[in-house]
């Protein structure tokens, strides 16, 4: 019992030194210093001090420079902070992203932390309604687009509008609006401005165009059809118009067999990887394909069971064996069962008995079903009709043409004289308020003189005038040459005398004029490394391209209608 008492009274000792001791040291501690961030600043905006949790926010206006700032710091007389007041600092990392800031205030023997965050000012429309129906926003070209019913007056409409809190936007949320024209929302939000363009269009919303595969994002299995499908296989071409990494490949034999050897030899998309496509929404399908030999590719539509069968068919183009060509199919007029079942064969032709055929890989990719044309009752402002420059202008920036109200009736692979043989059916009967013309490439690749191409261009102008709509003649755009016809070995310089000729056209006839031309050229007439499709092809665009070219002809569009 002795024992245990000694030890209960060393344990007690050694709690009472110990207390002791950190009582001695909070008293050789001075505790008294102040080190709170009284004021911080940059560019004369005040951030946000939280003393309780150590942070502080600064908002600059909207397009300011996150890098480089200067703070202007506010402390203690004997409080020192670290980094210190007017040293330069950035605000982002290396990849652009904001970057948190650890400012450190010491005074006597005291510290604290603060972590600091500075942005630019953001604010933007999140829902916008009326009545039931919600509005599509394109943020980043800031338009918004609403589909209403016909027989709504659009001049009393009152839309609903959220946005971010803390601003203040005009038209107000809830007042009536006359949107017979479009109509700008203004957000003011810590002293900056955010406009959005909004566009009441009368009809029904377009349809999407449906991506059924593209390798990527959309990968469904293909089944072989008398032959060996490899899913899933390397793009052996990404420097054209296809740049997705993996597309379908196929071995296309010459012998009479069931492995590749037939003409119906391909892959189908059916049974657990089946599509459900109405006819009555969707009028055709595109296909990527690439072959060394020119001939029909078919697309055998079906519903479920094999039933209700349509085959359709579409050429790949000897003038450009070896590279990718957008292929399209057009499903008969008639058709109304729905399509479950796809299948796809590259080359449908008897090649046993052709001398010049030989075994050799096939490849198709990115099959798209098109919608059918809006119901709108609005017409289009502008129709744009060309080639491949033109066809893939769309999907490089479908919103391009749907928050501006135009159409793209661009046909990959056409000349000029094949443009001015639909031009009735595709501008003359939208009855568009302007026609956009432009096209050229494909005549030269194929011989034709730019006398013939300019005089094809001027009927197209013509027809457009005795319809009522004002025609834009575009120049044809920079090439560097033309890969399916190395034997053209100035095509640069056919390009530039072209366009001579047809600016003088316009000229003459008092047409609007848009020059592309020198926009996207190199020193040497050719288009231009940046703009080039994927960096490497000579003809086709890439994005940026495009977005050089949506002002300009935006601008000619304006002027006309104005």
């Amino acid at each position: 019992m002795e024992k245990i008492t000694n030890y209960i009274f060393l344990i007690l000792l050694s709690v009472f030194v110990f207390s002791s001791c950190i009582d001695e040291i909070k008293e050789a501690l001075d505790t008294t210093g102040d080190v709170d961030i009284h004021a911080f600043s940059i560019n004369g905006v005040e951030g946000e001090i939280n003393n309780e949790n150590s942070t502080i926010t600064v908002i600059l206006p909207a397009g300011s420079a996150l890098t480089n700032l200067i703070p202007q710091i506010t402390v203690a007389d004997e409080a020192v902070v670290k980094p210190g007041s007017g040293e330069a600092i950035d605000f982002l990392d290396s990849n652009g992203n904001l970057k948190v800031v650890t400012y450190t205030v010491s005074n006597k023997d005291l510290y604290q932390k603060y972590q600091v965050t500075v942005d630019v000012a953001r604010a933007k429309i999140t829902k916008f309604k009326i009545g039931s129906v919600e509005a599509d926003i394109d943020e980043v070209n800031k338009k918004i687009t609403i589909y209403l019913p016909v027989s709504t007056d659009v001049a009393t409409l009152i839309p609903v509008v959220e946005f971010t809190e803390g601003a203040t936007i005009t038209p107000s949320s809830g007042s009536v609006v006359d949107f017979t024209n479009p109509v700008t929302f203004t957000l003011d939000y810590l002293g900056s401005i955010f406009t959005y363009e909004v566009k009441v269009i009368l009809g029904e919303k377009p349809k999407p165009v449906l991506m059924i595969y593209d390798g990527e994002t959309v990968s469904p299995t293909w089944t072989s059809i008398a032959s060996t499908i490899n899913n899933g296989y390397i793009n052996p071409k990404t420097d054209g118009i296809n740049t997705t990494f993996n597309c379908i490949s196929i071995l296309r034999k010459k012998e009479d067999t069931d492995d590749g050897g037939r003409p119906w030899s391909g892959g189908a998309l059916w049974n657990e990887n089946k599509v459900n496509i109405d006819p009555s929404e969707y009028g055709k399908f595109t296909l990527m394909v690439l072959k060394n030999v020119a001939g029909d590719v078919q697309l055998e539509i079906q519903s479920n069971g094999e039933q209700n069968k349509d085959w359709l068919k579409a050429s790949y183009s000897a003038d450009a064996l070896g590279e990718w060509q957008e292929l399209t199919f057009t499903i008969p007029t008639g058709r109304t069962a729905i399509i479950n079942n796809i299948l796809v064969a590259p080359h449908v032709v008897d090649v046993i008995g052709d001398p010049d055929f030989s075994t050799h890989m096939m490849y198709w990719d990115q099959l798209k079903a098109i919608p059918k044309a809006n119901n709108s009752s609005i017409k289009p402002t502008a129709v744009f009709i060309g080639n491949s420059i033109t066809e893939f202008w769309e999907r490089e920036n479908p919103s391009f043409f749907s928050s501006n109200n135009y159409l793209c009736k661009g046909i990959a692979g056409q000349r000029t004289d094949e443009m001015l043989a639909r031009f009735d059916k595709d501008i003359v009967a939208w009855k568009p308020s302007i026609a956009v013309i432009m096209g050229g490439i494909n005549d030269i690749a194929q011989n034709k003189t730019i006398e013939q191409i300019r005089d094809n261009i001027a009927a197209m102008a013509t027809k457009a005038k005795q319809n009522n709509i004002k025609p834009i003649i575009c120049s044809a755009t920079p090439i560097s040459g033309i890969p399916w016809n190395t034997s053209i070995t100035n095509a640069p310089q056919l390009v530039v005398n072209l366009n001579i000729l047809l600016k003088q056209y316009a000229d003459d006839n008092g047409i609007e004029w848009v020059d592309y031309h020198t926009l996207l050229k190199d020193t040497e007439n050719g288009l231009a490394v940046q703009y080039r499709a994927n960096g490497n092809d000579l003809v086709h665009f890439s994005k940026s391209a495009y977005d050089v070219m949506g002002p300009a002809i935006k601008n000619a569009i304006e002027r006309l209608n104005n």
